[in-house]
């Protein structure tokens, strides 16, 4: 089992050709689910990370998935005090079912060419990111 550590993650997106680097530090783990989080400016700001494993009850598959929310505010300001406000949030989310009789190879595989479909840094999944229809 991992041990319940940092988190870094690099954001490819359009950044003036500057790769972001996020760090997201253990909050805590509860049935399973490991929380993390990359605070923000404010705790409306923070970027949340989930991540769990399971064994599939009915054939036994492991089961992992992650899950991503990015918090997208702004700051509003009443009568002079300026406070956060959230505007919306981005959610993302990954499963991944394996046999448990797969390799490491093959589970690297699998994680391998899905992070390469959904996006790499010079192309983008334009299903998501222009928001465009499969045709």
């Amino acid at each position: 089992m991992p041990a319940f550590a940092n988190v870094v993650g690099i954001d490819y997106g359009n950044h003036g050709g500057t790769l972001v680097t996020h760090t997201f530090i253990p909050q805590q783990v509860v049935d399973g689910v490991a929380t993390y989080v990359e605070a923000g400016a404010t705790p409306l700001d923070d970027l949340k990370l989930t991540a769990s494993r399971r064994i599939t009850a009915e054939n036994g598959r492991i089961k992992v998935t992650v899950k991503l929310s990015w918090p997208i505010t702004a700051t509003e300001t009443i009568n002079g005090v300026a406070s956060p406000k959230l505007l919306r949030t981005a959610y993302g989310e990954m499963t991944v079912t394996a046999d448990s009789s797969s390799t490491l190879q093959e589970r690297e595989n699998i994680i391998t060419l899905l992070r390469d479909l959904t996006g790499v840094a010079d192309q983008p999944c334009i299903v998501f990111t222009a928001n465009q229809a499969v045709y």
